[in-house]
């Protein structure tokens, strides 16, 4: 049976010393980011890469797990920068990326990849009729614009797209009102 989610990243965390270097991929980075408190190091470029690499690479030890965000930013100069961190470091290291492009000189040195999506939410309502009654309860006369599209693609996307793409505007009360 496949490991859940929130199993993967407790196992992770719990046994990084069996699971270093480790790299989160996708959405599994933003769940990681909610759960861990401690400091994340982001890079965005060569600079931050060697200011980092320069500042942990002599560290024997390190009370908490280093964690670097922003690997798809990277260039190749930077990924082999990086690398020598990676290879020669005795620290406990995960890596985050937004974005599957990560580069393969880092891919190869990595003991764990953890990558998954979400599922896609669905519709509360998929028929229309609910669909304008739960938009209309909780629209009031001042509901300003964006509050509408909100409720619409929440509740009744097919609702909001017919309204979208009625053109005239004397027909389109009349079409919502039909509609409803």
């Amino acid at each position: 049976m496949e490991q859940t989610k929130q199993t993967q990243m407790e196992e992770l965390v719990n046994d990084i010393e069996k699971h270093t270097p480790a790299l989160l991929l996708g959405d599994a980075v933003k769940d990681f980011i909610k759960q861990y408190d401690g400091k994340i190091d982001r890079v965005r470029n060569i600079d931050d890469v060697r200011e980092i690499v320069s500042y942990y690479m002599n560290l024997p030890n390190l009370d908490r797990i280093l964690v670097i965000e922003g690997l798809s930013f990277l260039n190749r100069r930077a990924s082999f920068m990086l690398l020598k961190l990676v290879e020669e470091s005795t620290l406990s290291i995960i890596l985050l990326s937004r974005f599957d492009n990560v580069s393969e000189i880092i891919l190869s040195r990595i003991k764990t990849i953890i990558k998954y999506k979400k599922s896609k939410t669905k519709s509360e309502f998929l028929n229309i009729e609910s669909g304008v009654d739960v938009v209309r309860e909780k629209l009031s006369d001042d509901s300003h614009y964006y509050d509408e599209l909100k409720y619409y693609s929440k509740f009744s996307p097919i609702l909001y797209y017919i309204k979208s793409n009625i053109n005239v505007e004397r027909n389109k009360d009349k079409i919502m009102s039909i509609l409803s």
